[in-house]
């Protein structure tokens, strides 16, 4: 009986291990792509265009979908990091490609209280085809100047440190 309780013990601190350790942020440098041109349409009847935001401010753009829950999983901690990466001149985009429309996506985020970071809807996914994303969650670091693009697929722990760390140091001024 000692045995199994050992065993057991042991069975879980090396799943406790991965946990434990410091969070990374699977970031690849994004070679031969270029930003779309246009705008698309934003929360409160505004428009988006990364000319807006060039030279002022980094970004970190994020396609999601009301449909996809490991989307759903992070977009209060992308939230939380548009609270924090604020005071470093770096913001966050929140750019929805679903279907059903920007009104259903803008109140499926109201309903959660993501309130921070800034919606936009890829109405025609007509930017998601131009940055030829294959899966969703994918992010985007942007510095300021645009020259330096990363990206990232699939989900991340957004509002952990390391993280918020990372993509200061990635993309920050």
């Amino acid at each position: 009986m000692q045995r199994i309780f050992v065993m057991m013990a042991s069975v879980c601190w090396l799943v406790m291990i991965p946990a434990m350790a410091e969070a990374q942020l699977p970031a690849e440098k994004a070679h031969n792509i270029t930003l779309p041109e246009g705008s698309l349409p934003a929360a409160d009847d505004g428009q988006f265009t990364f000319a807006d935001y060039k030279d002022s401010q980094a970004l970190l753009v994020n396609f999601w979908a009301t449909w996809c829950a490991p989307c759903i999983h992070e977009l209060p901690q992308l939230d939380e990091a548009a609270r924090q990466l604020a005071g470093d001149n770096i913001a966050v985009i929140l750019i929805s490609v679903d279907r059903k429309g920007s009104d259903h996506a803008l109140v499926f985020l109201r309903e959660r209280g993501i309130t921070d970071a800034l919606f936009v809807h890829d109405t025609n996914n007509d930017w998601a085809r131009h940055l030829r994303l294959n899966g969703l969650p994918s992010s985007y670091l942007i510095s300021a100047d645009q020259s330096d693009i990363y990206f990232i697929k699939g989900p991340a722990e957004w509002a952990e440190p390391a993280i918020l760390d990372e993509i200061k140091t990635l993309i920050g001024r």
